[in-house]
């Protein structure tokens, strides 16, 4: 934490921060920094990652065009410091590198919350404080019937590392043994709009 000696003044603060919005690279070496950074608020820092999360998506495009200046996109890098952050849920992009699993629960009605906290659980606890963890969203069918958990991680190594773990290998188990069934695959976003 920063001690109050050393903060910058509040107008330093605030020039600051609107130069880091403007041109994130400029401010920061890398996005976990805007995270770590004391002196700017939770707003501020969501501003500045939107922005590099932005650049990098540009970045990512020029990239694939083969028309990039070298410099390398960084978006899972920003993608997991928005995580950190808590400024963002899941991003759905084809151009995102992210990799996407969809699991599908077929769950008996009554069992349905109790599933949906159980993922819940099994997120807090054991998925976001991973390394690669972006997001999971938890949805109900109407009807009870089905619970799905669309999850986002920034590599298939790091989903990989996650189901190599005791841990979350449990945890996942307990979820399971409340559905009926349990279906999970790995998807590419090849379109949004």
């Amino acid at each position: 934490m920063t001690n109050k000696k050393n903060a910058p003044s509040a107008p330093v603060r605030k020039a600051l921060a609107v130069e880091a919005k403007a041109s994130p690279t400029a401010v920061f070496d890398n996005p976990s920094k805007v995270v770590s950074a004391d002196h700017l608020t939770k707003k501020e820092k969501a501003g500045i990652l939107a922005q590099w999360e932005s650049d990098a998506i540009s970045l990512q495009t020029a990239t694939d065009e083969g028309m990039s200046g070298g410099e390398p996109p960084r978006l899972d890098e920003v993608k997991s410091a928005q995580t950190l952050l808590g400024a963002k849920a899941a991003t759905i992009s084809s151009v995102a590198t992210t990799m996407t699993l969809i699991n599908t629960y077929k769950v008996a009605p009554e069992k349905a919350d109790s599933l949906v906290a159980a993922l819940m659980e099994a997120i807090e606890e054991v998925m976001r404080p991973r390394r690669g963890f972006i997001s999971a969203s938890i949805h109900k069918s109407m009807d009870g019937a089905r619970v799905v958990n669309y999850a986002q991680w920034a590599s298939k190594t790091d989903f990989d590392a996650m189901n190599d773990d005791p841990l979350a290998l449990r945890q996942m188990a307990l979820c399971a043994e409340i559905a009926k069934s349990v279906e999970p695959v790995i998807y590419d976003v090849v379109f949004s709009a």
